[in-house]
């Protein structure tokens, strides 16, 4: 899991080039709001003691959800996102008793080419159901 949820946060905006100060100050982002009320939940990656990774992960259409992945510019393409969705999808026993649900599936919204290149070699496919949806059997 993750140290600080500000942390994640953090790398999370970098990550997308998120301008914070074209956010209102003082409030809490959304994700740090569903973090905060157990909706999401983070998961770090880290290489010694350095946060490189994120995701957020949910439970959402009935699948284990990835709301957001995302790895430090200096660390992509060096199989990191890879190994933090492997995590999840190999423990999902954990997100189960988190959500309090069980998952077939584990479902993404995929929006770049390299996200599509990652998921797709981790056996996902796209769904007829929402554009830009992927979908795996977990």
């Amino acid at each position: 899991m993750v140290r600080d949820i500000k942390e994640i946060e953090t790398l999370r905006k970098e990550a997308f080039n998120i301008d914070e100060t074209k956010l209102d100050a003082g409030i809490n982002s959304f994700y740090e709001k569903q973090i905060d009320d157990n909706k999401i939940l983070p998961i770090g990656g880290y290489v010694n003691d350095e946060l490189v990774a994120g995701i957020y992960i949910s439970a959402a259409l009935n699948s284990l959800f990835i709301e957001q992945l995302f790895v430090k510019k200096e660390y992509r393409h060096n199989g990191y996102g890879k190994q933090i969705v492997k995590f999840v999808l190999d423990n999902k026993h954990i997100f189960e008793e988190f959500f309090k649900q069980e998952f077939d599936f584990s479902k993404a919204e995929i929006r770049n080419n390299d996200a599509l290149k990652l998921v797709e070699n981790l056996g996902y496919s796209e769904t007829n159901d929402i554009y830009g949806t992927f979908r795996k059997r977990i």
